[in-house]
């Protein structure tokens, strides 16, 4: 099975997703859940997990050019020139991962609202027990993150 890590366009994750689909290629994006407050408001909203990154299943080369060239996509993201493979059996673990709910950071204590007679501070959350970078390390071998990783080519496929 032939998935890769496509890079999107800055914050536009769930554009590139629809694109894809669209064009009948299979992708996925790991999403995690999260506490968001505005104004007086709290309430649950789904971001995606690894932000600027998403997988798609791609078996031949015509798919992987449509990819490339899809609406909100930045790159295959590859190495030495050559399209980075990821196992489908990875891709697979953060699904069952996401389905179990271990990304979800709406568990537990609701966040209070922001009284407006106090004044507005940031209250750090609890970083979660999974890392955004530690996931990028177990994708590609070693590299605490894609952009880290100094002989990482971001490669778009040519037509």
């Amino acid at each position: 099975m032939s998935w890769y890590v496509i890079r999107t366009a800055t914050r536009r994750e769930v554009q590139a997703l629809k694109a894809l689909q669209e064009l009948r290629i299979q992708a996925y994006l790991p999403m995690e859940d999260r506490w968001t407050r505005h104004a007086r408001k709290v309430e649950a909203k789904r971001y995606p997990l690894l932000p600027g990154y998403l997988f798609a299943y791609l078996p031949t080369d015509g798919a992987m050019i449509a990819a490339a060239h899809a609406d909100a996509v930045h790159c295959i993201v590859s190495f030495r020139g050559r399209p980075q493979r990821v196992s489908a059996i990875d891709v697979g673990l953060i699904a069952a991962q996401e389905g179990l709910g271990v990304f979800d950071r709406t568990r537990g204590n609701i966040p209070q609202p922001m009284r407006p007679t106090t004044p507005r501070k940031r209250r750090k959350m609890k970083r979660a027990s999974w890392d955004r970078d530690a996931i990028m390390a177990a994708l590609f071998g070693g590299s605490k993150s894609c952009d880290e990783q100094e002989t990482m080519v971001q490669h778009r496929v040519a037509a």
